[in-house]
């Protein structure tokens, strides 16, 4: 049986305090913009971020404290999260510059994906 939590890395924890100093921080974020083909099975690409995740799963997790130790959840049943939208040439600009923001690392999943 896995044990509910894991204790963060070195490298976790310090991202971790430097994000509890400045929750506004973005140096974090890897932002990439990929624009899919219209032709694009937007089912199977789904499928596909999920297998990754399920390869991967430190890719799924969520931040917490147990006592005061801050530790790792792995989301092993919470499902991959992903935003479909379809938009045109003039919205791109406001997209791509409201997709850098903090996370919320004790809150939310820590990526965004969004196609």
């Amino acid at each position: 049986m896995k044990p509910k939590s894991y204790p963060l890395s070195i490298s976790q924890t310090g991202t971790y305090y430097e994000w509890e100093k400045d929750k506004s921080l973005t140096q974090y974020n890897m932002a990439f913009l990929y624009d899919f083909p219209v032709t694009t099975d937007v089912e199977r690409l789904q499928k596909a971020f999920e297998k990754v995740f399920a390869a991967h799963p430190g890719l799924n997790v969520r931040i917490g404290m147990e006592g005061d130790e801050v530790v790792q959840y792995f989301n092993e049943d919470e499902p991959v999260q992903i935003t479909m939208r379809t938009v045109n040439e003039s919205e791109m600009k406001d997209i791509i510059s409201g997709f850098v923001r903090p996370f919320d690392l004790t809150g939310s999943a820590l990526y965004r994906i969004e196609f």
